[in-house]
């Protein structure tokens, strides 16, 4: 089951990346730095889902993806909670916002929750 919920999270995050891209042209129709900011938002989505995709089907083979991958995404709880509580107003009244930090949380919990998976290939 928590194998099921951590794929559907790293799937989330890449497709929430994708959408970000994708309506990057709605949100800003004028290409100035915000729309970069926005789509540079969806690239770091799309890599974190990357990431821990890599880590569910070949963290067995290399385990340092584990490392890489739950470093990449404690970094971004830490930028979106600091987002938060400096945009809380927005926060607020958007409720949406909250969809790409809560991703990362339960994904954060769902790769501290499953055990590393040691190496079964010879050294």
């Amino acid at each position: 089951m928590l194998h099921r919920v951590d794929r559907v999270l790293a799937w989330g995050l890449l497709v929430l990346g994708v959408m970000q891209w994708a309506s990057t042209p709605v949100f800003f129709p004028v290409l100035q730095e915000p729309a970069f900011w926005w789509f540079n938002g969806g690239t770091t989505l799309l890599f974190t889902g990357i990431f821990h995709l890599l880590r569910i089907h070949h963290g067995h083979a290399l385990p340092l993806l584990r490392t890489v991958a739950l470093g990449v995404t404690i970094l971004q709880d830490v930028f979106w909670a600091a987002m938060v509580v400096g945009l809380w107003e927005k926060f607020a009244r958007l409720p949406g916002t909250f969809t790409a930090p809560v991703f990362l949380l339960a994904l954060t919990a769902t790769t501290l929750a499953r055990p590393a998976k040691r190496s079964t290939l010879p050294s």
